[in-house]
């Protein structure tokens, strides 16, 4: 008996990819935080010195903290997500 598979589509679609949060890092935080994140332009945190937990980082991302912009009506949840886990690879 022959079997037959189906070709609708491919599991890593869009919905199902990841954000990648070095991309997103470079669209919205680089201006201000540099390439590697020791840049401080602005009264940006150098993120090389950073000690904030991973929820500390989620949440100050999301809400925003002095003159950085609250990014949680701009990137989703999971977006936010990815640039924190990327910004914990500036930690020296």
């Amino acid at each position: 008996m022959p079997l037959f598979f189906s070709c609708v589509g491919d599991a890593t679609t869009s919905s199902t990819k990841h954000p990648d949060g070095q991309t997103l890092y470079r669209q919205h935080c680089v201006i201000c935080h540099g390439a590697d994140g020791t840049l401080a332009l602005n009264g940006a945190a150098d993120l090389s010195r950073s000690t904030l937990s991973m929820e500390e980082r989620i949440h100050q991302i999301t809400m925003g903290k002095n003159t950085m912009p609250p990014f949680g009506g701009v990137l989703k949840e999971e977006e936010i997500l990815s640039v924190a886990q990327y910004i914990e690879t500036f930690r020296k």
